[in-house]
């Protein structure tokens, strides 16, 4: 009952958690990354900021992507926040495809580029050895792959 009495319901509680995991993370230079001026350059620092969130949280993202099998409501949860990842990327490919042709679809691109970045690529690139902060430099040339840079 004290949760839901701070919180009001378990996805205000979620939501709490999701902020919290993204403010420890790097994503409060996520306008710095957008005010870059060549979107090339504003891909890679996102992904930078990624593999640098994935670290950060790493154990906290295996539970909460398990958990989430279990629980409809964090999974509708996690979905909502992936999906801001969708928006950032979506607005990069628009940001490239007006300075050059693509090779992909900007559909799929787009989807690509989300694969990337998930933490799922970053996690098995890592593997028990290496962080995902330190797959970066990885990522970032498959992500120059298929957009053409």
């Amino acid at each position: 009952m004290t949760v839901y009495n701070q919180f009001e319901s378990k996805a205000g509680l979620l939501e709490d958690l999701f902020d919290s995991i993204a403010e420890r993370g790097a994503f409060g230079k996520m306008a710095e990354v957008f005010a870059i001026e060549d979107p090339d350059a504003a891909l890679d620092e996102f992904v930078g900021l990624f593999g640098k969130f994935w670290t950060t949280s790493r154990r906290a993202h295996r539970k909460l992507r398990a958990a989430g099998l279990l629980d409809e409501e964090l999974e509708a949860a996690m979905v909502a926040r992936n999906e801001r990842r969708r928006r950032g990327v979506t607005e990069l490919v628009r940001r490239i495809a007006k300075q050059r042709k693509l090779q992909l679809s900007k559909d799929d691109a787009i989807n690509a580029l989300f694969v990337l970045m998930s933490f799922d690529t970053f996690d098995a690139l890592a593997g028990p050895s290496r962080t995902p902060e330190s797959v970066i430099p990885v990522v970032r040339r498959l992500v120059r792959l298929v957009t053409g840079a």
